[in-house]
């Protein structure tokens, strides 16, 4: 074989060009594969490879916190679901765009602030989603109010421990207005947020609240009366009803049911049903019926309003312990068991208790002054003291006097007692004006002066003045009487213990009341004949005169009225129901329990019972036994 020069021209171009098709094929291969690459990438939204976080320009991980309201509110139907489920798909789909590197935590607003998130902060791989997806389905709304600065705060805690760069708070809820306006939730959520943004936290809330075309909601239901309840005395029920709809409504049927006790044990009576004319729209109406109960025991009274939006907030029970008569504690100044008739109590007594028995719905127990400060007073729904002169004195550790039982008497009245005081020729104006008045900040409402009239001269005397008669109330027996064109003041006969005509204001951050004159005298000063006050929860009562006929010949009027008012004074000032026994929805019930107790278990069984099951409780050192508030109660 001969090489010639062509041949050799055209070997050395073949061998040139094969090595530049070998590159560029290389370099379109590397093109095609670095583009099903990206592609594949793009696809996958960059959340199939975690390793790409690492490298340079990779999204940098975050820490996501979800705040979920679960409260009874986010049960409000919408379409096919509720409120609640819908936020529940967003958190799941939110969610779903987390990396693997991603820290996720997970808190919802029923939970107060010392308890652990739903779902702890920590990284949750493809593998694991499934399972935290089948726990959140299975979270339901509770019956609870949404507690939004006590979930704020837990998530502020998350993000102080947390090193991430990228810092997000999702917040999922209605955002209703009785969660947020109030001004002391107000003000803790702005400062939850402040301490949020200074943690460098991206704040997402997402608002989910709609309003309700239609959804009606048992405001209240309690005893018209403070009165507390008694066994075959009618029980007056006060219902009330708020329209949070847009439109007015007409006609709504109130189912009411009871869980009365009776011999035989609880028994369920269903009664008649109420109706509501008409409610406004964001206006309440109320309705008013009674329950009598045949005998003393533990009952349970409900109301529900026809199902509608929202039907969390439809049903309400009230939970009462029916005594078998009320309780009165009269404590007697001039006691005598010789001669009961003598008595100071021996009026009053009958008046309430005729058979003293109990029979009439209240058992009336006598005492003398003395004997006071070794009595419960818990163990009453009302005290009378009766021409008490004075209380036994003490001297405290600092050699500073003291009166226990009065002491004892003002926590009585603060935590919900009824006080009634009548005056007498026993009476020591120097402790009425002293420990009793207390500056204005004690039981006595007044302070008093001398006595106007005698006695003993009956021809000297004055009445109540009836244009000074207050209408509501202890006195509207008087009123009554009045309207119907008798005036039974002027058959009744005073002489009484007058009070200054100063009245002094209780402090100005107290919990007393200044008093309020309901009847005066036809003295020549007007002086106040009976002087109510507010002192805590519970009330006082004071007449300028006896409750005998030492002074009057009250307890004798032939109209009834001395009988009348007593048995009207009880029912206005006795202790009412203990607030344990009930709770507003949403709100803890507490329960304090005596300290032997302490270690004790317990079992709480709702209303709903046997339909909803007990609940253990767990007691708290410094208060005793909480739950929390739910539908129903």
């Amino acid at each position: 074989m001969l090489d010639w020069a062509a041949m050799q021209f055209l070997l050395e171009s073949v061998k040139r060009n094969r090595r530049r098709l070998r590159i560029e094929e290389l370099i379109l291969l590397a093109l095609r594969c670095m583009v099903l690459l990206v592609l594949g990438a793009a696809l996958a939204r960059l959340t199939g490879c975690s390793a790409m976080n690492a490298l340079p320009g990779g999204a940098e991980s975050q820490t996501a916190v979800f705040v979920l309201d679960d409260s009874y509110s986010m049960g409000q139907r919408v379409g096919g679901g509720t409120l609640f489920s819908a936020a529940m798909h967003d958190v799941v789909e939110q969610i779903s765009k987390l990396t693997d590197t991603d820290k996720l935590a997970i808190i919802r607003t029923s939970a107060g602030a010392d308890d652990e998130p739903f779902f702890k902060p920590t990284y949750v791989a493809n593998a694991e989603r499934d399972v935290l997806g089948n726990r959140l389905a299975g979270l339901k709304p509770t019956d609870g109010r949404a507690n939004l600065e006590k979930a704020l705060a837990s998530a502020a805690r998350v993000f102080a421990d947390d090193k991430s760069v990228n810092r997000k708070l999702y917040i999922y809820g209605d955002f209703r207005q009785v969660d947020l306006v109030n001004a002391a939730g107000g003000e803790a959520i702005r400062k939850a947020c402040d301490e949020l943004r200074k943690l460098s936290v991206d704040i997402v809330a997402m608002d989910f609240g709609r309003k309700a075309a239609s959804n009606l909601t048992v405001e209240s239901l309690e005893l018209a009366d403070k009165f507390a309840a008694v066994a075959k005395v009618p029980m007056r029920l006060r219902l009330e009803v708020r329209n949070n709809g847009e439109n007015m409504v007409r006609d709504v049927e109130v189912k009411l049911g009871a869980k009365l006790p009776t011999p035989d044990g609880l028994r369920e009576v269903e009664l008649p049903p109420v109706v509501i004319d008409a409610i406004d729209r964001r206006t309440v109406a109320m309705a008013e019926f009674t329950v009598t109960a045949p005998v003393g025991g533990p009952a349970v009274v409900s109301a529900t309003l026809p199902p509608d939006e929202l039907e969390a907030d439809n049903k309400a029970c009230l939970a009462l312990s029916v005594r078998q008569a009320v309780r009165v504690l009269a404590v007697d100044g001039r006691l005598d068991m010789a001669d009961p008739t003598a008595s100071e109590s021996f009026f009053f007594a009958t008046a309430l208790d005729p058979d003293r028995n109990g029979s009439e719905g209240t058992k009336v127990d006598v005492i003398s002054p003395p004997a006071l400060a070794d009595t419960n007073l818990d163990d009453y729904d009302l005290v009378a003291m009766l021409n008490v002169g004075d209380l036994p004195v003490a001297m405290d550790a600092n050699a500073h006097a003291v009166w226990p039982a009065v002491a004892a008497c003002e926590q009585y009245v603060r935590d919900g007692g009824g006080l009634v005081i009548f005056t007498g020729d026993r009476v020591n104006p120097a402790f009425y004006n002293g420990p009793m008045f207390a500056e204005g900040a004690g039981l006595s409402p007044l302070r008093i002066a001398q006595r106007r009239g005698d006695p003993d001269r009956r021809k000297e005397f004055f009445r109540i003045d009836p244009r000074s008669i207050a209408s509501e109330g202890v006195t509207k027996v008087f009123q009554d009487f009045l309207a119907a064109g008798l005036d039974p003041t002027q058959f009744i006969r005073f002489y009484a213990l007058t009070s200054t005509s100063g009245i002094s204001a209780p402090p100005a951050n107290g919990d007393v009341k200044p008093p309020r004159i309901l009847a005066r005298f036809t003295d020549q000063d007007s002086s106040p004949a009976i002087v109510s006050r507010q002192f805590g929860q519970g009330g006082v009562l004071m007449f300028y005169t006896t409750a005998t006929i030492a002074w009057n010949d009250w307890p004798a009027d032939e109209n009834g009225t001395f009988v009348a008012m007593l048995n009207d004074v009880v029912r206005h000032l006795a202790g009412s129901q203990q607030r344990s026994l009930s709770a507003r929805v949403g709100e803890p019930i507490v329960y304090e329990i005596p300290p032997a107790l302490r270690d004790a278990s317990a079992v709480l069984k709702t209303p709903l019972s046997p339909a909803q099951p007990a609940v253990a409780l767990t007691a708290t050192p410094a208060v005793g036994f909480t739950f929390n508030g739910w539908s129903g109660i």
